[in-house]
Order: structure tokens, then sequence, then C-alpha cells
């Protein structure tokens, strides 16, 4: 049996990728500025799968006819770039979608998943967005307050601030620094109450 890839999807990945096994996709979505979806993902195509799960359960029927159009095109090759076409409906509605490949630490410790405690900042200039994760909420707000002095916004310990007042104000001190909008958000995943 020969299998035919059509024109437009030759060179591209293929129809059932084999996903590396030390990678994680991560998947943010967020809404002027707010943050709805931090999620990591075994494969691409789950990662994509769960996007447009979250786009048209959240901002359902802006562009579903477009979205559905864009994955028959696709047909399950390139789910980055189908992502990236898909992102560009939403755009107007104030909507971003940020995918960063995560590579998994080489001694993974077996169990339970841990609570997290990350830190999306996201720029104009999408290719600068980083998450930075945690495992305690005082080791981010430490990162927050050494990144905050970094940037020769001195911030002390004894103003007793929470890490919503230290990440805005980061965003502030960032948006004052650098010629293009900064968004810091705050987003906290705990182990679930089943695993308890």
């Amino acid at each position: 049996m020969k299998t035919v890839i059509p024109l437009h999807l030759r060179d591209r990945e293929t129809v059932s990728p084999v996903e590396d096994q030390d990678t994680r996709f991560a998947l943010v979505i967020t809404s002027d500025g707010t943050l709805v979806n931090n999620t990591t993902h075994d494969t691409r195509r789950a990662r994509r799968d769960a996007c447009v799960d979250v786009l048209q359960t959240m901002f359902g029927g802006v562009a579903d006819i477009k979205v559905r159009d864009i994955l028959r095109l696709f047909g399950g090759a390139d789910p980055d770039v189908a992502i990236g076409q898909i992102s560009a409906l939403y755009e107007e509605e104030g909507i971003d979608i940020y995918l960063e490949d995560v590579p998994v630490p080489e001694d993974r410790v077996p169990g339970l998943p841990v609570a997290l405690w990350s830190i999306f900042q996201g720029y104009d200039n999408a290719a600068q967005n980083t998450i930075l994760h945690f495992p305690s909420r005082e080791e981010r707000m430490d990162h927050l307050y050494r990144t905050l002095n970094s940037l020769s916004a001195a911030v002390l310990v004894s103003e007793g601030l929470t890490d919503h007042e230290l990440a805005a104000r980061l965003e502030a001190r960032f948006n004052a620094l650098i010629d293009q909008a900064v968004t810091v958000r705050l987003a906290t995943s705990f182990v679930p109450t089943w695993a308890s």
C-alpha cells in the first residue's frame, strides 16, 4: 500500500508524528492580558486539540467555521502551524496564544504531580515570552523580589507586598524600561484533591 501525501502537506510533520519523550508542550492563552489557560501536553497534537477546545468553549462562535476549515486543511499535520493560523482568527478579540516546548528533567521523580507557582511574562514580541515555574510561593516571591531589585526598582521584603502586588510592580517596571508592552501574570496549579 502506498501512502500519498497531498502537495500542501509535503515537507511537513507527518500525520502521526513521533514526539520526543523528553519534551512536554506548553500552551498559554491570554485574553486581554488575563491568563485563561496554562497547560502542558504530551504531544503537539494534544496541545492543538486543547487549544481549540479552550477557544471554542470560552470564546465560542467567534471563528468556529474557520477553525474547522483550518483543522480540515491540515488533517492532523503541523499542529503548531495550525495553531498559528487559528491564533490569527482570534487576534482582534484580544486573545493571544503562546507555545513553548519544555524539556523534561533527566532525573524524573515518579509519583503524583506537585503544585507549581508560575510566572508568565508576555511581550509584544512573542519570541521573548517566558514561563517560569517554582515549587513554592516563597521561591516565586523571592524571584520577583530579585528581578525587581536587579531592575533598580528596590523593593524591601519588609514592605509586606503580596505576590500579585510584586507582579504588578514588575510589569510596571518592565513597561517603563522597554519599548514594548509587557504583561506579568501569576498562575498556580495545585495537586488535585483526589491525590491527597
